[in-house]
Formats: structure tokens, C-alpha cells, sequence
């Protein structure tokens, strides 16, 4: 799971949080205004347990792109330069 930053304002004198994306620093959620700053944050650990929750429903698939490629031996001559 990705990890995000949050920040906290004060807009009119109650509380609002944002998520922040940590690649671009922009903001992936908002929170509504609140009186106390553990509002805020309840609100964010809401958000982020139901984000991880639905990226778990949806798995990634991975897929491996290793490839082989033979290493050309000489063909005739002693071994180690002897």
C-alpha cells in the first residue's frame, strides 16, 4: 500500500485534514470541518482503512519479465587463457 501524508488547517476555527498523495503532493482527500483535531484524524484512519480495504479486493498482478539470454562461449581454445 502506498504511503500517504496528511497536514492539518485550521478554516474557521474548526479543524479540516488533508491526505496528500507522497509522488505528486496532491491532495487525494478532504476531510469535513471538525472542533478537535482527533476528529480529524478518526475521520483520515476511516478513509485509509477503507482505501486499503478495496485495494485488497482488487489484487495486482505481477508479471515477471525476466528473460534468458545465452553467453556466447568460444568454442576451440583452452579454458582460463592457458
Amino acid at each position: 500500500m502506498k504511503k500517504y501524508f496528511t497536514t492539518l488547517n485550521l478554516e474557521n476555527d474548526k479543524f479540516v485534514g488533508m491526505l496528500h498523495d507522497p509522488d505528486t503532493n496532491a491532495v487525494v482527500y478532504k476531510t469535513k470541518s471538525y472542533t478537535s483535531q482527533s476528529q480529524v484524524t478518526t475521520e483520515i484512519n476511516q478513509h485509509l482503512t477503507n482505501l486499503k480495504t478495496s485495494q485488497s479486493n482488487n489484487p495486482q498482478t505481477i508479471i515477471n519479465t525476466t528473460s534468458y539470454h545465452p553467453v556466447p562461449v568460444a568454442r576451440g581454445g583452452r579454458c582460463c587463457g592457458r
